[in-house]
């Protein structure tokens, strides 16, 4: 039906999160693109399984931070605009940057191991289900 709705297509169905996330473990590097602000679900979705995210310089502060090449892979992106808005529109400048930046990173299993085990950390003590609301409550100081 949703087929019908034009709000999926055959070549993408929907699928259960348990199998996408099943298929993002598979792989050396989880791909993420700004949405509809800098940071999306599929960010969490991939420090949740220990998926390094591979995505551009986060341009806002985070609390805590999420730092470039510890927390997630990161595509330089000097001399771009500092809008992630912009980064929507794409263009030859960014695929150059991110196939670069996957031809360095793709074989460095060192760089990678760090990467999967802090994201997933920050993951644990940060997002997770349990502890969100903890926090949320800590920066109100509220008891």
């Amino acid at each position: 039906k949703l087929v019908e709705m034009g709000l999926t297509n055959e070549r993408f169905p929907a699928e259960s999160l348990e199998n996408y996330l099943m298929r993002g473990i598979k792989y050396k590097v989880g791909l993420s693109l700004a949405g509809v602000t800098e940071i999306c679900h599929r960010d969490i979705e991939y420090m949740a399984i220990g998926l390094p995210i591979f995505r551009l310089e986060f341009t806002q502060n985070y609390d805590p931070d999420l730092i470039p090449n510890h927390h997630y892979i990161s595509v330089s992106r000097e001399g771009l605009s500092p809008d992630p808005n912009v980064d929507k529109l794409g263009g030859d400048e960014y695929i150059k940057r991110f196939q670069q930046r996957f031809n360095q990173v793709k074989d460095d299993r060192h760089l990678l191991n760090n990467v999967q085990q802090a994201a997933r950390e920050y993951y644990v003590e940060n997002c997770r289900a349990d502890v969100r609301l903890k926090k949320i409550l800590e920066k109100l100081n509220y008891e």
